[in-house]
């Protein structure tokens, strides 16, 4: 999934796989979910990223 967002006046945009999110939560198929799955364990995606 690829996402957008700002951080003040800066755009960030990344990419996630699907896999990634749906081990967070499993039977997660549409854009609506990932980005809930996303927001929901944001602290935990971005840890483990570094």
């Amino acid at each position: 999934m690829h996402f957008g967002g700002y951080d003040s006046a800066i755009e960030a945009s990344f990419f996630i796989e699907e896999d990634a999110l749906r081990r967070l939560r499993p039977g997660c198929h549409d854009e609506r979910g990932f980005l809930d799955v996303f927001d929901c364990n944001r602290d935990v995606i971005l840890c483990r990223g570094r």
